[in-house]
């Protein structure tokens, strides 16, 4: 009797140890560079009355920031190309001086995103990004 209650216990161990370590591998794959994304390229584009013609605005940007410079202007639009990299849904939402504030939602199966911005002073734009999609849903 007591062999069989060894037995038991031990199976019991090992389904529980097999679950926790499935979670824990799902858990590691999301935070190391499944929900990652990447700035592939950013431009001024024209705005029309007010805004800084794209020879008096010099726009750099790196994997997950866009630096933006205005010459004798106020307001600028910048057009920026996001490569998704991520296996989960993705939430950014703008951080800078820009005027749109709205998140944008990257779901696995959208590759590549194009954006455009209002800059309202020189500055730099960021992401804040957060796993899953944008207002919880």
């Amino acid at each position: 009797m007591r062999l069989i209650i060894a037995v038991v216990l031990a199976l019991a161990l090992a389904v529980a140890t097999s679950v926790y370590a499935d979670r824990a591998a799902l858990s590691v794959m999301a935070t190391t560079g499944s929900w990652s994304y990447e700035i592939k390229n950013a431009n001024p584009v024209g705005g029309g009355k007010d805004f800084c013609q794209p020879n008096k605005v010099y726009v750099n940007y790196d994997q997950t920031h866009v630096y933006v410079t205005m010459y004798n202007c106020t307001m600028s639009r910048v057009k920026i190309k996001i490569e998704n990299k991520a296996t989960v849904p993705l939430c950014l939402t703008p951080k800078g001086q820009v005027i749109e504030k709205n998140s944008v939602e990257l779901l696995p199966k959208d590759r590549n995103i194009n954006l455009e911005y209002t800059f309202y002073a020189n500055g730099t734009l960021t992401f804040e990004k957060k796993i899953g999609r944008c207002g919880g849903g």
